[in-house]
């Protein structure tokens, strides 16, 4: 998503959520202040520069899910 949207807080939010998944239990509320405030400023940035179309297909797009089955070898309804 960095590469995509020339973003270097999609890469900072990336480091910031691999801490947090392996970091010990209790991790500090500076961590998640800073995370969810990049959140904020990565949607806003999104906002500005996407039509209200692209906003609504990537909003109903469902290629996540259908990769994560894929990759997850279940079987497909035929």
């Amino acid at each position: 998503m960095a590469a995509e949207h020339a973003s270097s807080g999609a890469a900072t939010l990336a480091v910031l959520a691999d801490a947090a998944v392996f970091a010990p239990p209790g991790a500090l509320q500076n961590d998640s202040d800073a995370f969810w405030a990049i959140v904020d400023a990565e949607r806003a940035s999104l906002k500005r520069t996407s039509s209200r179309i692209g906003r609504v297909k990537a909003a109903l797009s469902l290629r996540s899910f259908l990769r994560m089955l894929r990759e997850s070898g279940m079987p497909r309804e035929q």
